[in-house]
Formats: structure tokens, sequence, C-alpha cells
């Protein structure tokens, strides 16, 4: 091995020069540089690894917060929609009910029920039932389809013979597959008579 400092020659395998001490170590710098690219490329992995690991959680994490929002928002929609179609369906109420008598028990009795203006130009289905101190005047056993007028009114003649003044009188009304019962108290005597339904539940 030849010294690169004084030109010596050494045994192979020397460390050393035996003549100016200078070290013969050959360092392989293809070695070195390889080692050092090694290294670099490592780091390079360790922070494309992290990098994509936090991108992959922050995607996680938004997913689960936008799912979630979205799944909340969709209930409560849901929920607001149900609301919406309970309150959109209209719950009939008689406001008044107007019966006329002429005291001929074989004419019957004409009523006149106010279902409110809103109603105006729909059909309703009703039935009224006459009685007198519990008992039946009259027994009927199908509703009558009616159109509301312009005043929100409805006007039923029932023809069968009245053969005594009634006390009450039992409205049903079907409207939307619902069927609303209204009672009213009357007076035992012949004209006109306006009373304030009361809802049976």
């Amino acid at each position: 091995m030849i010294c690169n400092n004084c030109g010596s020659n050494n045994r192979d395998g020397a460390k050393f020069c035996k003549k100016c001490g200078t070290s013969l170590v050959i360092y392989d710098n293809r070695s070195f540089n390889k080692s050092s690219q090694v290294k670099k490329n490592e780091s390079s992995n360790k922070v494309i690894i992290i990098s994509i690991s936090i991108i992959l959680i922050t995607l996680i994490i938004a997913g689960t917060v936008y799912f979630t929002m979205n799944n909340d928002g969709n209930i409560n929609s849901n929920d607001n929609q149900n609301n919406q179609s309970v309150d959109t369906v209209k719950k009939v109420q008689v406001n008044t009910a107007t019966f006329y008598l002429d005291g001929n028990p074989n004419t019957g009795i004409t009523a006149t029920i106010n279902v409110g203006k809103e109603y105006t130009g729909e059909n309703i289905e009703i039935l009224t039932t006459y009685s007198r101190d519990g008992y039946n005047l009259n027994n009927p056993s199908t509703y009558e389809n009616h159109k509301v007028d312009d005043e929100g009114n409805i006007v039923i003649t029932v023809y069968d013979p009245i053969p005594k003044y009634p006390d009450y009188c039992n409205i049903k009304i079907k409207y939307n597959n619902q069927i609303y019962q209204f009672g009213c108290d009357m007076g035992k005597y012949k004209g006109s008579q306006t009373v304030v339904p009361k809802m049976i539940e």
C-alpha cells in the first residue's frame, strides 16, 4: 500500500505509514454518500407518512362532523315535516247551529250548521240525530254529503216526522276520514233557536 503523503511502500492492511505516520485508511465516498442518502430518504418518508396521517385524521373528523350535522338536519327536517303535516290537517269545528221548527211534526227540522268560511266550497258529510229525554226522535243511518256555502254554513233538513220538540241534537261530521261529534242542548219550542255546540271527545 503506497502512502499518499510520502510515497513509501507499506504492507497491505496497514493503517498508518511506517515512514511519515499518515493514515492509510481509504474512505469510500460512494458508501458514505449512499448512507447519507438512505438517511435522508428515511427522514423524507417519515415526514410524508406523518403528513398523510394528519390529512387522513382531518378528513375522518370532518366527515364525521358533516355526517352528524346532516343527519341531525334530516331528523329535524323530518320532525318539522311531520309537525307541519299534523298542523295542516284541518279539524272541523262547529261554531254555531241554528235550528228551525215550524211546529208541524210532519215537516221535520232544518239545521243551519256553521263550520267557518275557510270550508267554503268543500263537501262535508254530516248526520244529525234529534232526541228528547234521552230517546231518539229520528234514526239516520247514512251521512249526507253537503257543500259548504259562502258563509261557511251547511244546511241540512231532517224530513222524518218529529212528534215532539227535541231537547238535544247530536251532530256527526265526517271530514278527511275523521269523524267529529258535537252536542247541542235545545229548547223544547217551535221557531228558530241558535246554540253553540260542544265537541264530544
